[in-house]
């Protein structure tokens, strides 16, 4: 560990517990949030600033890699790092989260490598381009092509999964029906309605990692006008029958909480096939806490495991 997780830890040892919604927040991450909360937002920043900044201070808690995981960088139209654990069975098409505006290959470097050893697995990550340089819908054009390319690739038992926007992505490949289709949907704190009033919206929406502020800065630079309705934003209003079974987690301090559980919800309604799992504990991009947080941690290999 860390001297910077070691004082996070510390620190949220000896603040109060914190409670909304009737759930607690995981004691690991008191203090973090409680640093966090003293420093500018990301948000107040243009999105290159951002990503520089994201960069930096997500080092102070991102998770540990897994060395036996084998990893390359694949030349393809867009780049892509595939990652191989020993006597892989399967494949996964993974998409990560940032709001369509941060987030890369580095970013969820070590959340893939353990993603990929907890599953067996061989999971393929996709560096989709970003908002504003460019808007909806060019992550689902990238999102349904890199599907298109790798699932006949990976043989005939491959996911399709990611985490908040990269969850959206999944979802939104999901639904275009492809002519290789996934075996499973696994669904990270997925955004699946964009213009959601659900309760957790405002219960969750300030002290977190993701707030409604910033919530709103990824929006902006994403949609530029894009009707929040169109099921390739939001996927709850998408054609929700026959789709592959799907796996939906959610964190309880999450902002996009309930529109994850409606998610869910929709899918039985539609007939599919859906399983729901809650992290009542932990708050939105809690992978990327895993670092700082023992709960992140072993939820994050609990996610790896349920796609096996």
């Amino acid at each position: 560990m860390s001297a910077a997780h070691h004082l996070c830890r510390l620190l949220g040892a000896v603040l109060p517990t914190e409670r909304r919604d009737g759930l607690e927040l995981d004691p690991d991450l008191r203090g973090l949030f409680a640093i966090q909360n003293r420093m500018p937002g990301l948000w107040n920043f243009p999105p290159a600033e951002a990503r520089r900044r994201a960069g930096k201070s997500g080092k102070l808690s991102r998770p540990l890699g897994v060395p036996q995981v084998e990893t390359t960088d694949l030349d393809w139209d867009l780049p892509l790092r595939r990652y191989t654990p020993p006597d892989a069975r399967g494949g996964w098409v993974y998409f990560h989260g940032g709001g369509f505006v941060l987030g890369d290959l580095r970013s969820h470097d070590t959340i893939c490598q353990r993603l990929a050893a907890a599953s067996g697995r061989t999971l393929v990550a996709v560096d989709y381009r970003l908002a504003p340089e460019h808007p909806f819908p060019a992550a689902v054009d990238d999102g349904l092509a890199a599907w298109n390319h790798l699932a006949p690739l990976l043989g005939d038992d491959v996911v399709v999964g990611g985490d908040s926007a990269g969850g959206n992505l999944a979802a939104v490949v999901a639904q275009a029906r492809p002519s290789v289709r996934p075996s499973r949907q696994i669904l990270i704190y997925p955004a699946t309605d964009r213009g959601s009033t659900l309760p957790s919206v405002d219960r969750f929406s300030e002290g977190l990692l993701l707030t409604r502020a910033f919530s709103d800065w990824f929006m902006e630079h994403y949609l530029q006008g894009a009707d929040v309705k169109d099921p390739r934003v939001s996927p709850l209003f998408g054609e929700l029958h026959d789709l592959p079974p799907s796996e939906v987690l959610v964190a309880g301090w999450d902002p996009l909480r309930d529109e994850g559980i409606a998610y869910h919800e929709a899918l039985l309604a539609a007939g599919s096939s859906s399983t729901l799992t809650r992290f009542d504990t932990m708050p939105h991009g809690f992978m990327q806490l895993a670092g700082a947080s023992r709960g992140a941690s072993a939820a994050l290999d609990e996610i790896g495991r349920l796609a096996r």
